[in-house]
């Protein structure tokens, strides 16, 4: 299981490793487990990298195939991301627009 950080803006963002976890002073006794469904309500962000080996990523205007292609991103393009649902990843353009991309294609780091 993933260890998240609830910041000030109620945003939960990923503690990737034990060593940033004890770096930034965290307490496992302030560690609370909660459920998928308690997890589902609140909002996710970071950072994800668009996988290699791939010509492009699609940018969608939602999480989901059907919803219409809005631009590309590049293999090894790091992204912040502001949202996670069913597998897909909100981002911010580069015109500052928000679109979505596919998780199979991306790594969070």
């Amino acid at each position: 299981p993933k260890v998240y950080v609830q910041g000030t803006d109620g945003m939960l963002t990923w503690v990737k490793t034990l060593e940033q976890f004890n770096a930034a002073g965290y307490n496992w006794a302030d560690v609370k487990l909660i459920s998928g469904e308690e997890f589902g309500k609140m909002r996710v962000g970071g950072q994800i990298k668009v996988a290699g080996g791939i010509a492009f990523l699609r940018v969608r205007g939602g999480s989901s195939t059907k919803n219409a292609i809005l631009g590309t991103v590049s293999p090894g393009q790091v992204l912040q991301f502001y949202e996670w649902n069913n597998g897909w990843y909100k981002i911010k353009k580069d015109d500052g627009t928000f679109g979505w991309v596919y998780g199979g294609y991306a790594d969070e780091i």
